[in-house]
């Protein structure tokens, strides 16, 4: 005898929760929770950046009056969605004590180096490095990936929505909610949406100097026009990678209190330190003697973070 399956039950009754951190031994995990029908429901991620990307879609499926599966607390149109991230927890590599946690890529974690340095950082510092950054991610974009926008459509996605903290803090609703992550203007909505899903595992990069580290330095070097940059505008954009590299690092390795051995230094970084103690630029190892004296040079002793 057939078994009837049971019809799908869906709810409009939703109701959002702030997302919660929770800072575990080894890494810190950010718990996305929310309520369909009187269930509790909840999703963790390994970054304030993958959690605020998951809570916005839902923040979006409830302005735009999509019904939500009752059973798996997500609604209809991210059933695909759903079913993958599934099949993650059942067969991909997580964390042992936090099954079932997004993977991590270039672009999660330098929207949250971004937001972990916002506060304290001048206005100049933070221009700076949203520019660095947009220069370089290029280099850990999947070769692969399928429907890649446009080169410049993808910097002003950067500049102006990924790595400037302002555009995106959360906005309070006017019915007295829980303030909720806002959505990127339409013009750059589908290049954020793409660069979302087709950065590099941000694990690829290794605790050595490899290739992709390489191609971030390549580009640091060279203007938008492919001319070589100055040496001040080098050692700029240089510094604000190797920023991002010691926050990626320090997440890995948590249990160092110095910031420079979080871990193996990079193979591709020397540290320059001018009399006064203050941080010069973070020039490589590989480059020549006289582009390091360059580097340093236009630098000018001003790297305090």
């Amino acid at each position: 005898m057939t078994t009837v399956p049971e019809p799908r039950q869906l709810s409009y009754d939703v109701r959002l929760w702030k997302t919660r951190k929770t800072k575990r031994a080894k890494y810190t995990a950010y718990r996305v929770r929310w309520e369909v029908a009187g269930q509790e429901k909840g999703e963790s991620f390994t970054t304030s950046g993958l959690a605020s990307s998951f809570r916005s879609k839902f923040v979006t499926a409830m302005k735009e009056g999509v019904a939500f599966d009752v059973a798996t607390g997500w609604p209809v149109t991210m059933d695909a969605e759903y079913a993958k991230r599934q099949a993650g927890k059942r067969g991909a590599k997580t964390t042992p004590s936090e099954p079932g946690i997004q993977v991590d890529t270039w672009y999660s974690h330098a929207v949250e180096f971004v937001d972990s340095m916002w506060a304290a950082a001048s206005p100049g510092h933070r221009k700076n490095t949203a520019e660095a950054l947009a220069h370089i991610t290029p280099a850990f974009i999947r070769p692969d990936a399928p429907g890649r926008p446009r080169a410049a459509l993808l910097r002003k996605a950067l500049y102006t929505w990924a790595f400037d903290a302002r555009s995106r803090l959360p906005v309070t609703s006017k019915n007295g909610g829980d303030p909720a992550p806002p959505e990127p203007p339409q013009n750059i909505a589908e290049a954020v949406a793409w660069l979302e899903k087709n950065t590099i595992p941000i694990a690829d990069l290794g605790d050595t100097e490899n290739e992709l580290v390489r191609r971030g330095l390549d580009l640091t070097s060279k203007m938008i026009n492919g001319r070589p940059a100055a040496p001040a505008t080098v050692a700029r954009k240089r510094s604000a990678f190797y920023s991002c590299e010691v926050h990626r690092r320090r997440r890995r390795h948590p249990a160092s209190p110095d910031r420079d051995s979080a871990g193996p230094h990079p193979r591709g970084w020397s540290r320059r330190r001018h009399g006064s103690g203050r941080c010069a630029a973070h020039v490589p190892r590989f480059a020549g003697h006289h582009q390091a004296r360059s580097d340093t040079a236009g630098h000018g002793g001003t790297g305090t973070r």
